[in-house]
């Protein structure tokens, strides 16, 4: 979409002269136009900002090039659910949920300010673990300096998950991931915007489905193994 601005981390890719596309180094975070298109595929209405994976590039030796991915760093989460059916979209790294009708209405925002959350020390050493780990096709030297050069964000992306139920509730998931959460969190809202309460459940888990009597969900065990359970709340 030609009418979201370029910007320092929304940079296009450039060809070079090996015939190579890159974005070149630094943040990256390519931002794209989200599209509802109806089942004849005979017309189409703009919606809200998606985010592409925030990552980051590393020159390499012989013009190579590296992009991480910082356990950190942002994405993009959407929901669809309600009768009439809405689609929701968590852009990120803010508390920020946009609610779109299916004939491309902004019909609501929901935000939370200040809802962002310092990693701990031992979260930062954990994220750094993972993405040596996720580096180890490189020799030491390059690997070392390649992390070395990937900041760690001075904050968490508020939203952690994004679910619908069937009746329109949208469920916004802010804890859980970081094995120094004790519990997993969502917060749950009407589908006025309003907030009806929180979801709170012990251990580490990701929202599969949010149904109107049930909520499906992968626990992460002490192991790093997934378990898939159903919980079914209180109204």
């Amino acid at each position: 979409d030609p009418s979201i601005p370029l910007s320092a981390t929304n940079r296009p890719s450039i060809i070079d002269a090996s015939g190579m596309s890159s974005p070149g180094p630094g943040l990256l975070r390519q931002l794209n136009r989200v599209w509802l298109v109806t089942p004849a595929r005979d017309t189409a209405y703009p919606l809200g900002i998606e985010a592409g994976l925030e990552q980051f590039g590393v020159k390499l030796e012989a013009g190579r090039e590296a992009f991480v991915m910082h356990p950190f760093h942002s994405r993009s989460y959407f929901a669809s659910g309600g009768t009439p059916q809405r689609l929701a979209i968590a852009t990120n790294p803010e508390y920020r949920i946009e609610r779109w009708s299916m004939t491309g209405k902004l019909e609501r925002i929901i935000e939370r300010p200040g809802a962002r959350q310092t990693p701990p020390p031992e979260e930062i050493a954990r994220a750094h673990e993972y993405m040596a780990s996720q580096l180890r096709y490189m020799d030491q030297a390059t690997r070392d300096r390649v992390l070395a050069q990937v900041p760690t964000p001075d904050s968490l992306a508020a939203v952690a998950g994004l679910a619908m139920t069937p009746t329109g509730e949208l469920l916004v998931q802010r804890e859980g991931r970081l094995l120094s959460q004790p519990a997993t969190v969502w917060d749950v809202f009407g589908t006025d915007g309003g907030l009806l309460g929180n979801i709170r459940i012990p251990g580490h888990m990701r929202l599969l489905a949010a149904g109107s009597d049930h909520l499906l969900v992968m626990r992460r065990t002490p192991d790093d193994a997934w378990l898939v359970e159903a919980y079914r709340p209180k109204r």
